[in-house]
């Protein structure tokens, strides 16, 4: 009766062991079981007992290498579908790690990406700084160009305000100097002559020599002293000649000091000779070629005590003299010539 149910039994229990047997989900683990429960290698050197007749009843492929679990199964069948399903396991995990391998890569992409990114923004932001540098360099260059022009421009500015200032300088010197010496002329003493009354001499073939009353004055403001003077009535070119013939004798003035506004006569002036008739007539007439000079110097000291000399030159004016019925000069006018008159 056993005999006919053996089948079935063996059946069943094979079906216990597929259901009790969990396939493993990490190699790791089973492994560490297969190493647990396989048991120890046998030295071949000793001789192994003999197999009882449970253990020939039972299968064990490859009794001598047992590293997975998957080797205790009962049959081939078992062994194939627990290798089949750890197989199965395996290319989930492998798809699983695929999986995560390409989400790293795609992260890792992305984060290249935005390292490259990073890098051009980089790139463009170093460009433009170094746009914005080569800028500013060119403006600083620039701003230092107008500055140093501004500088030369300035010190050419002060250079000629300070031409300026010094012309202005010497042009207030000038101006103070004119200012002191017109002060000082304006105060200093003046001597000069005034011919009073009438001459005496001949005329008309007379050889009586001419003669003038001389009077000096001081038209100044403050007193002249040392006074002398010397003087000529000759006739000469009309007009007279640059250099005026030597006065031999100087004559001292009758006072040594000349107050302001005072008048001293000092006699008069007499020719040095008797002109001629011819010499009369010829200067006495308006387009002749000579006239009657009386001309000289005096010389005197101002309150300075610096000497001072006063040159003059007179002629007498054709057209000023008056005559009588019968042909007698009565009046004429010394006019003072061009040259040979001034203050010194």
């Amino acid at each position: 009766m056993l005999r006919g149910y053996r089948r079935v039994i063996l059946a069943a229990l094979g079906c216990l062991i597929l259901c009790g047997a969990k396939p493993p989900t990490e190699q790791g683990d089973g492994g560490k079981r297969a190493r647990s429960t396989a048991p120890a290698p046998q030295n071949p050197a000793t001789p192994s007992p003999t197999p009882s007749a449970t253990q020939a009843a039972q299968f064990s492929p490859y009794s001598g290498y047992n590293p997975d679990p998957c080797y205790h199964a009962k049959d081939h069948d078992a062994a194939d579908l627990c290798a089949q399903w750890r197989a199965s396991i395996a290319a989930e995990k492998a798809a699983h790690e695929a999986r995560r391998s390409t989400l790293w890569s795609i992260i890792a992409t992305f984060l290249s990406a935005a390292t490259v990114v990073g890098l051009i923004v980089t790139i463009w932001q170093t460009y433009g700084a170094l746009g914005e540098a080569r800028r500013g360099n060119v403006l600083a260059m620039r701003e230092n160009a107008r500055s140093t022009r501004r500088a030369v421009a300035g010190a050419a500015e002060t250079a000629k305000a300070l031409r300026y200032a010094k012309e202005n300088a010497k042009a207030a010197a000038a101006q103070v100097e004119v200012f002191q010496k017109a002060s000082l002329n304006e105060i200093r003493a003046y001597v000069t002559v005034n011919f009073r009354g009438q001459w005496g001499g001949g005329i008309d073939g007379s050889d009586l020599p001419l003669f003038q009353k001389i009077t000096l004055a001081n038209y100044g403001k403050t007193p002249a002293k040392d006074v002398s003077w010397r003087r000529m009535i000759d006739v000469l070119a009309y007009p007279p000649p640059a250099d005026l013939p030597d006065i031999p004798e100087e004559i001292p003035a009758q006072k040594t000091v000349i107050w302001p506004l005072e008048r001293l006569d000092q006699g008069g002036a007499k020719a040095q000779r008797a002109f001629t008739a011819d010499e009369l007539r010829e200067s006495l007439q308006s387009d002749g070629t000579t006239r009657i000079y009386i001309f000289g110097e005096i010389d005197y000291i101002d309150y300075l005590e610096q000497p001072r000399t006063t040159t003059f030159c007179n002629f007498i004016e054709p057209t000023s003299v008056a005559r009588d019925p019968l042909g007698n000069i009565q009046t004429f006018t010394w006019a003072p010539s061009d040259a040979h008159n001034h203050f010194t």
